[in-house]
Formats: C-alpha cells, sequence, structure tokens
C-alpha cells in the first residue's frame, strides 16, 4: 500500500529477490519432512545471509554514506510528491516530471533540457545511494518475517521431539542474521550524520554573529529572531539532499534527525555558553530554543 511504501521508502530489488531464493528453498525444506535436511537447509540459508548479501548491502552503504555527504541539493528530488513502491518506480516518475519541465516555460528550451538531464543523473544516484541505506532495514525486517514464518511451519509440519527442538533452533538462528543488518543499517546512518558534522559545524558558527561579545547584550529581540532563522536554514540546507523526497524510509529518517539534533544541539550549547547576555536577552534566547525544538 501507499502508507507501506511511504515509511519504507525506496529499496531496490536485491532484497526481494534474495529472500525469494531463501524463502522457497527453506519452504521446500520444511516440506521434505525430514528434520535434519530442514536444519541443514536453515543453517546454510542463515550462512548466505549473514555472509554474502550482508557483504554486498554492506559495501553499497558505506559508499553511499560517503557519497550523500558530497550532494548538492537538487530541487526537483523535493518537488516530486508521493510515495514510491521501490527505487525504479520513483526513477520512472523523476524522469517524467524531467520531460515535462523541458518541455515548458520560455528561454533556451535546449540548456533547460540539459541541466534537467543533469539533474537526473545527479538525482538517479542519491536516490541509489538512499535506496542502499533503506536496503539494509529492509532486509531485517524481510528476515524477521522468515523467521517468524519458519517457526510456525515447523511446529506445524514435525512432531515435537529432539529433532524438531534442533530445527527451530536453527530457524531461530535467523533473528541473530536480521539483528545484524538491524545494526549495520543504524551505523550506515551514524557515518552519513558523521560525514555530515563539519557542514553542520559550519552552520552552527555561522549562524551566530560574529562579534559575540556583543550578542544579546542588549534587549534587541530583533536579533534573536534573526540568529533562529539563520540556525534553521542552514541546518536544513545540510540534511536536505538527504531527507528530500519521500525516498529515505520513516524509521532512518527518525534515524537521522536524532542524531543530527543531538550533534547539532552540543555544537549549539558550547557556542551560547561563550556569549554574553542582559536578562531579557536571556528569556529571548528560552523561547527561541523552545521554538528551535518544536
Amino acid at each position: 500500500t501507499g502508507d507501506l511504501a511511504s515509511l519504507r521508502g525506496c529499496t531496490t530489488s536485491a532484497v526481494e529477490d534474495s529472500m525469494y531464493v531463501c524463502q522457497s528453498s527453506v519452504m521446500r525444506a520444511v516440506a521434505s519432512g525430514h528434520p535434519q535436511t530442514a536444519a541443514a537447509v536453515f543453517n546454510h540459508v542463515t550462512n548466505l545471509l549473514e555472509s554474502n548479501l550482508f557483504d554486498h548491502l554492506v559495501s553499497a552503504a558505506q559508499t553511499a554514506s560517503s557519497s550523500l555527504s558530497k550532494s548538492s541539493d537538487i530541487s526537483t528530488l523535493g518537488q516530486l510528491t508521493g510515495a514510491a513502491d521501490n527505487a525504479s518506480s520513483y526513477l520512472t516518475t523523476a524522469a517524467r516530471s524531467v520531460a515535462k519541465k523541458a518541455t515548458e516555460g520560455r528561454g533556451d528550451k535546449e540548456q533547460q533540457l540539459e541541466e534537467e538531464k543533469n539533474n537526473l543523473k545527479e538525482l538517479t544516484q542519491r536516490v541509489g545511494h538512499l535506496a542502499s541505506l533503506n536496503n539494509l532495514e529492509n532486509a531485517s525486517l524481510c528476515i524477521s518475517r522468515l523467521q517468524d514464518e519458519l517457526v510456525s511451519e515447523v511446529a506445524e509440519s514435525f512432531e515435537d521431539g529432539p529433532d524438531i527442538r534442533h530445527v527451530l533452533q536453527c530457524a531461530n538462528e535467523l533473528g541473530g542474521a536480521a539483528s545484524k543488518y538491524r545494526d549495520a543499517g543504524r551505523g550506515a546512518i551514524e557515518s552519513l550524520v558523521a560525514s555530515l558534522r563539519p557542514a553542520l559545524r559550519t552552520a552552527v558558527e555561522e549562524s551566530l554573529p560574529s562579534d559575540k561579545a556583543e550578542y544579546f547584550s542588549s534587549d534587541d529581540q530583533t536579533e534573536g529572531e534573526e540568529w533562529v532563522s539563520r540556525f534553521l536554514d542552514k541546518v536544513l540546507m545540510c540534511v536536505s539532499p538527504v531527507v528530500s523526497g519521500a525516498v529515505l524510509s520513516h524509521a532512518n529518517d527518525g534515524l537521522l534527525f536524532t542524531a543530527t539534533a543531538e550533534f547539532v544541539s552540543k555544537r549549539l550549547e558550547a557556542a551560547l555558553r561563550k556569549l554574553r547576555f542582559s536578562l531579557n536577552g536571556s528569556l529571548v534566547l528560552e523561547k527561541d530554543i523552545r521554538g528551535i525544538i518544536a
């Protein structure tokens, strides 16, 4: 559904295709009615998920974290609305939008078309990187569902005894694989935020006036309103290439903003402690900080 897609964000087919093969294998093993065969296949599938697929997705996510921190803002991404079920359909929508823009408006249409093509090229790369981050989370969810399905199937297909307990133990090993993907996904988001820290640090510093000794030493509220506006604009500018559009999953969005807020709040607190305030200025600052949090 659309709501599910908006929560999951864009993904590629790498996870779904791999999970389809794994699910088919383990279900055939269960259908064989032989506990030892089922246990052996479960272990083999778990090992493959924890090595081959995991290494591929983590490598792609690491590349994504590095590349996304260098991305520039593209209005095309933010202007696309709605959620897509996967990266391919999202890019198809983007391509149609670019084609439509190329035929609209006045001026040099060839130059406009070239600019839109360049935007689409960078958009394609960025959506692919964001999908790589979502793939880790999606893999974790898919493996957890497979684990639950296997436990249910084993309980219904085999008689109770030592053999079935061993098969269930093998099936539950998938839980460790799911946790491994989930932790790797969080690590990739944290790595992305770490790469954004220099820009976020600069955003905090540039938001405050250069004459720090005099800042907030008067009762002028206008100055407080200006720095808040500058601060929010600059911080959002740092993360907008990553969160624009409905590409990054809801959970990854939350992780990204939480890690960003933690870092920025510490930098902002350290910078504000160096300033001098009047009584009214400190009250205005408290109001502004509450506004930022809201």
